[in-house]
C-alpha cells in the first residue's frame, strides 16, 4: 500500500458564547451544495485538537485499539491517498494514524468517520484490505447513532482478518477527551462543539424537571439536544422527500422542533416538543406530566385562507391518528386558535417516555411515537397532492 498526502466607530457588543467557540463559528459557514460536508468538518477538528494535545491523542488511539496502543507521537493525517493493489484504484479513509507502541512495534490504524450518513460494509470492507506498513494493523469505525454502531458490530469478522476492528459512538470519543485533565483552549472549545451538535452523552429528562421549570433555559437546551439526536441519528424517510430541502431545528412560538418543509415553506412540517401552547393556541395536554411530543403542518392563512380540501383530508389522517391515542386539533375547530394551524397531533411527553429509564431509550421511544404519527399522516398520496397546492408564506 502506498500513502500520499492528499493537498487537502460601533457601540461595543458582548460576543456570546456561540462567537467564541471556533469550531461552532466556523461550522456557519461550511459549504452548502445540497448536503453539509459535517463529517469532513469534524474529522479535521479533531485531529487538529489531537495534534495540539499529546495526551488527547494517546487516550484517543487507547479507545480506538481497545487499550492496546499507547503513543503520543505518533504521525495522524485526514484524507491521505491510498492505493488498493487490487483494483488499482484511490482510497481516501477520513484518518490514518501510524507509528510505535510503547513496546516499539509498528502499527497502522485506519479511521472511518460517521456523522449524517449510514454505515457502509463495501467501505470496510476496502479498508480492511489495506495492508499498511506496522506490524499491528486497527480499524475503527466512529458514528452518532448506537443503531449504526449495532449494524457496525454485526459485520462479519472474517472481512477484517488480520486486523483489530473496534466501533465506537462519538459520545464514547467525548467522554474520553474530557476525562482528560490537562485540557488545552482548543480542546475545551472542541468538545464544547461536540456538546453543541449532539455529539456529547447527556441525561435523561425527568418528568420532575419538566414540572419544576418548564421553560427553564437547561430544560430548553436538554430538548434542542433531543431534537440534535433525533435529525443526527434517525431515519426521516416517514416525512416526504419534497419536504426535506433543508431540515433544521429551531426554538421558537414556545416549542423545540426539527422544521421540515419545501424550500417557499408551503406549509412548514413542525416535528419536536411544545413547552409554552400559549402562541399555538392551545393548553398542555397534562401539564402535572410535563410537556407535548407534537407535530404541526403550518401555513400562511393570509394566502390560503380557505384549503378546504387540505382540510377534509387532514380530518380524514386525524381520526385515525384519533384512534391511536392522539389529541389532533385541525384548523378552526374547537380549542385550536391559531391561524397558523393546518393540524396539530400531540400526547403527553411524559407519557411517550414513561418507560424510558436513559437518555438513549427516552430518544427512541420518541421517535418510534413521532415516526408512527408521520406514517399515518402521509400515508395519504391525496393529501400530498393537495398540500402541494397551497401558497407559500408571504
Amino acid at each position: 500500500m502506498n500513502f500520499e498526502t492528499a493537498e487537502p466607530g460601533s457601540a461595543i457588543s458582548i460576543p456570546s458564547p456561540d462567537e467564541l467557540n471556533l469550531f461552532k463559528a466556523l461550522f456557519s459557514f461550511r459549504v452548502r451544495d445540497g448536503h453539509s460536508p459535517k463529517e469532513n468538518f469534524l474529522t479535521e477538528a479533531l485531529v487538529y485538537t489531537l495534534k495540539k494535545n499529546p495526551v488527547a491523542m494517546r487516550e484517543w488511539v487507547k479507545l480506538l485499539t481497545s487499550g492496546e496502543i499507547s503513543t503520543s507521537s505518533a504521525e495522524i493525517n485526514t484524507r491521505l491517498t491510498h492505493i488498493d493493489g487490487e483494483n488499482h484504484s484511490s482510497i481516501y479513509p477520513d484518518v490514518h494514524v501510524s507509528g510505535c507502541d510503547a513496546g516499539e512495534k509498528t502499527f497502522n490504524l485506519v479511521v472511518e468517520h460517521k456523522w449524517d450518513s449510514p454505515c457502509s460494509l463495501p467501505q470496510l470492507k476496502r479498508y480492511a484490505k489495506l495492508k499498511g506498513t506496522g506490524e499491528r494493523r486497527f480499524l475503527a469505525f466512529v458514528c452518532v447513532s448506537a443503531q449504526e454502531k449495532r449494524v457496525a458490530d454485526k459485520f462479519p469478522k472474517a472481512e477484517f482478518d488480520g486486523l483489530s476492528y473496534k466501533t465506537v459512538l462519538w459520545r464514547d470519543v467525548y467522554r474520553v477527551l474530557f476525562a482528560i485533565e490537562s485540557k488545552d483552549r482548543t480542546l475545551e472549545e472542541f468538545l464544547d462543539f461536540m456538546k453543541k451538535e449532539g455529539l456529547a452523552p447527556g441525561k435523561a429528562i425527568t418528568i420532575q424537571e419538566m414540572q419544576a421549570f418548564l421553560a427553564s433555559r437547561g430544560f430548553k437546551r436538554q430538548l434542542d439536544r433531543y431534537c440534535q439526536r433525533l435529525l443526527n441519528e434517525y431515519d426521516w424517510s416517514s416525512v416526504p422527500q419534497k419536504f426535506h430541502y433543508a431540515p433544521k431545528i429551531t426554538d421558537a412560538w414556545g416549542r423545540t422542533a426539527i422544521v421540515f418543509s419545501e424550500s417557499s415553506w408551503k406549509p412548514a412540517i413542525a416535528i419536536g416538543f411544545l413547552y409554552d401552547p400559549t402562541d399555538h393556541g392551545v393548553q398542555l395536554l397534562k401539564p402535572e406530566k410535563g410537556i407535548d411530543l407534537a407535530i404541526r403542518i403550518h401555513a400562511d392563512p393570509a394566502a390560503n385562507p380557505s384549503p378546504t380540501k387540505v382540510l377534509e383530508l387532514l380530518e380524514l389522517r386525524a381520526a385515525e391518528l384519533r384512534r391511536q391515542g392522539a389529541v389532533v386539533h385541525t384548523k378552526n375547530q374547537p380549542g385550536n386558535n391559531n391561524k397558523h394551524t393546518l393540524i396539530l397531533i400531540r400526547r403527553s411527553l411524559g407519557e411517550v417516555i414513561s418507560d424510558a429509564a436513559t437518555e438513549d431509550e427516552q430518544v427512541e421511544a420518541i421517535h418510534g411515537q413521532l415516526k408512527k404519527w408521520c406514517l399515518t399522516l402521509f400515508a395519504d398520496q391525496d393529501l400530498l397532492n393537495a398540500l402541494a397546492t397551497l401558497k407559500p408564506y408571504r
